[in-house]
Order: C-alpha cells, then sequence, then structure tokens
C-alpha cells in the first residue's frame, strides 16, 4: 500500500464504522451514478418526439433540453413515465445484497430511515433506490451541452 493509502487510513484509525460508511457511501455514489448512466443509455435509443425541433438524436437529447429550460408542463407526465419505467428496469436487475447496499445509502441521503423485515433484518427501499438514480438521470440532463443540438 502506499505512503498515501496508508495516510488516507490513519484519518479513520480507531474510528472502523467511519471508514465504513465512507466505503459504502463511495460504494453508493459510483453506482447510483452508473445506474444513471445506463438509464440514459436506454432512453437514448428511442427515437426523439420532434416536439422541441432542433436537431436531437434521441429522446435522451430532448430530455435534456426540457430539463434545461423547462419543464414543459404539458410532457411532464410523459417523462415522468418514461423515467419511472426506465429507472424500476434497472433498479429491478439489481442483485438483493447490492440493492441492500444502496437502500442504506439512500436512506442516509433521503429521510433516514430503515425498515427491518423479519427475513434478513433489514428491508430493501426499491422508491428510495429509484428516487436516487432518478435524481442522478436529472444531475447528468442538466450537466448535457445541447450547443450541437440547434434548440
Amino acid at each position: 500500500m502506499s505512503s498515501t493509502g496508508d495516510d488516507q487510513l490513519e484519518e479513520f484509525e480507531g474510528d472502523e464504522s467511519k471508514l465504513v460508511r465512507r466505503v459504502l457511501w463511495d460504494f453508493g455514489a459510483a453506482r447510483f451514478y452508473a445506474l444513471a448512466r445506463r438509464v440514459r443509455s436506454r432512453i437514448q435509443r428511442i427515437t426523439p418526439s420532434g416536439a422541441f425541433g432542433g436537431n436531437p438524436q434521441n429522446l435522451w437529447d430532448e430530455f435534456c433540453f426540457d430539463q434545461q429550460n423547462g419543464p414543459a408542463a404539458a410532457l411532464e407526465i410523459a417523462w415522468d413515465q418514461i423515467l419511472d419505467l426506465q429507472v424500476a428496469s434497472v433498479v429491478a436487475d439489481l442483485v438483493e445484497h447490492e440493492a441492500l447496499l444502496l437502500t442504506i445509502v439512500a436512506a442516509w441521503e433521503g429521510n433516514g430511515v430503515l425498515l427491518v423485515d423479519g427475513r434478513n433484518g433489514l428491508a430493501i427501499a426499491l422508491d428510495e433506490i429509484e428516487r436516487q438514480v432518478r435524481g442522478e438521470c436529472c444531475r447528468l440532463a442538466l450537466d448535457k451541452n445541447l450547443s450541437r443540438l440547434g434548440f
């Protein structure tokens, strides 16, 4: 291990709970971002609607435009349906142990409430995981450079 790694570990010496929390937090952030990129990839395969003009290559381009310049009230329900379907599909593919870890991170980010079930002690909160992934999708949309699309 490098001296830099040793220095970073010294920060947590004697308090493994801080180290575990930091590792979980970093894992969650990376996974929520990766899941949002998967959702983006799926929406990029959908033909644009043409509702916004310009030269969008796919529906994701239009979603990004709407997020950056709207949202257009008339399309809000449609965007919700598209995002909800794609996010739920991606989250449904998670294996149980990963969903449990992401539930913990989502609780830290959200309301802080973890629910217990009788089977394994912690209930998976798919709705909380979906909320985090959806938030990451919106951040990706807000960060997209639209200058080449002629909107």
